[in-house]
């Protein structure tokens, strides 16, 4: 017997459909969840969901808390996410204006994203070319806590993902913040301007700033930030540098056809 096309047509299998709503569910919710609250909020039957979490869990894809029964998605679930985000052409697409920024500023240029769990990595630079500069690699890991990008995409995370880098703040300078009230003021500082600056918090003899670079919805899901030696590190120089950034993170989200609806934060 010869299948019709309506016979042949395509069936989603009804179990990777649920355990996208359970995984859409979290990354919508933003904070812990436990079993029946996320059986509630997908209406997906009760002991589905804690089956679905378990084995989560035990791929390494979901952390639950012993003492809340509470889960939330791992470091290596945020981590397939954001390697998606240069496959989508970002590093490609944004090259050419990372470039322009370092001929315009003559300052290395960083393109960062949140690796999870605090940390951050360089996903695209282009080097200073003047004599004194600092140098980094594509694929560098660095702290969120002390870098200008890394600082910029931490701010943007979720509560929980914030309550559990500002448990283990670690020194490197002694300018490196390492209160969790003063992570979380800086942090909120930063949410508020929209831009982020190292005061050579990770290496003392190195500065930063860095404005972020949104999806067509507004998230935050990259960073571009400015790499400068102390000594040119001035006050003077910073509108004009955060004013540059801007306009090539806007040139970037132009470039892979976003066009999120935000106020641009102005001053310094």
């Amino acid at each position: 017997m010869t299948e019709t096309p309506e016979q042949n047509r395509f069936q989603p299998l009804e179990s990777v459909e649920r355990l996208l709503d359970i995984l859409e569910t979290l990354t919508e919710h933003g904070e812990p969840m436990g079993v029946s609250e996320c059986a509630r909020a997908t209406g997906v039957n009760k002991s589905t969901v804690y089956r679905m979490l378990a084995t989560l869990e035990q791929r390494g894809y979901m952390v639950k808390d012993p003492l809340t029964d509470r889960y939330q998605m791992s470091a290596r679930v945020k981590h397939l996410g954001l390697q998606a985000v240069p496959s989508a052409g970002l590093v490609e697409r944004a090259h050419e204006r990372l470039v322009a920024l370092r001929d315009a500023t003559s300052e290395t240029v960083h393109l960062t994203v949140y690796q999870g769990g605090g940390i951050a990595k360089y996903v695209d630079r282009v080097e200073s070319t003047q004599p004194v500069r600092s140098s980094s690699l594509v694929g560098t890991c660095v702290p969120a806590t002390s870098t200008s990008t890394g600082k910029l995409l931490l701010a943007h995370q979720s509560d929980a993902e914030i309550g559990q880098v500002c448990s283990a703040l670690k020194r490197y300078t002694k300018l490196s913040i390492t209160s969790a009230a003063g992570m979380r003021a800086e942090l909120e500082r930063i949410r508020r301007s929209g831009i982020a600056i190292n005061r050579g918090e990770y290496r003392q003899e190195v500065c930063g700033v860095a404005v972020g670079i949104h999806d067509a919805q507004g998230k935050v899901v990259a960073a571009v930030g400015l790499c400068i030696p102390q000594f040119r590190f001035t006050k003077s120089a910073l509108p004009g540098q955060v004013k540059q950034l801007r306009s090539t993170a806007a040139t970037i989200e132009e470039d892979l056809g976003h066009a999120p609806a935000r106020a641009m934060a102005q001053g310094v």
